[in-house]
């Protein structure tokens, strides 16, 4: 679940990145702040511990790691929104009918919801929101490669369809100087553009 940050942000409910960004902490030392069983918390922990997701002392206390640091919000190329939204009931759902996609070739999100993701979206908008800044994180993180691999500045004009808040539009301008850029995409997302 997701709760809103100052700013009207979406984060993560349990937010432990973040939380052991202040130095390594028990699951009993989280457990109570969080509101969350102290056992059940240590064995999940445990369990991404040895993913490598976070680190794991003999002590019993848990720290961040290298990528675990990525799911902070508050870090350049954070991928908090992203796992946020890969973890939403709405995504889960069509995820758990996709054997029924790969049979019928038909979109499992609609199929599941009744309606298209972006109506979907419009009629919970606190989803949407987390999926809009998933897609801004993710653009941040792909847009140096893009510009950089690509000869933009060969067009008059560009056009970023889908182009959510013009972030990579914007990337492509900037290193490109030639090319006028035009920017389509739903009019609530626009109005985030800057």
């Amino acid at each position: 679940s997701c709760m809103k940050r100052p700013g009207g942000t979406p984060k993560a409910r349990l937010n432990i990145a973040e939380l052991l960004e202040s130095g390594p902490k028990t699951a009993q030392d989280m457990a109570r702040p969080l509101g969350v069983n102290a056992d059940a918390l240590h064995r999940m922990l445990r369990a991404l511990a040895m993913y490598g997701v976070f680190e794991l002392d003999e002590s019993g206390r848990f720290r961040n790691s290298r990528l675990s640091q990525t799911m902070r919000h508050d870090v350049p190329g954070s991928t908090a929104a992203w796992l946020l939204y890969s973890g939403s009931k709405s995504n889960l759902a069509a995820w758990a009918d996709f054997p029924r996609t790969v049979e019928t070739g038909k979109n499992a999100f609609e199929r599941v919801h009744g309606k298209d993701a972006w109506t979907y979206f419009a009629e919970h908008p606190e989803e949407g929101q987390v999926f809009n800044q998933a897609m801004v994180d993710l653009t941040d993180l792909q847009a140096p490669a893009v510009v950089a691999s690509y000869p933009f500045s060969n067009f008059k004009t560009i056009c970023d369809v889908a182009g959510g808040r013009g972030a990579l539009l914007a990337s492509v301008l900037l290193k490109h100087s030639g090319p006028r850029g035009w920017l389509v995409d739903e009019a609530h997302v626009l109005e985030q553009a800057g």
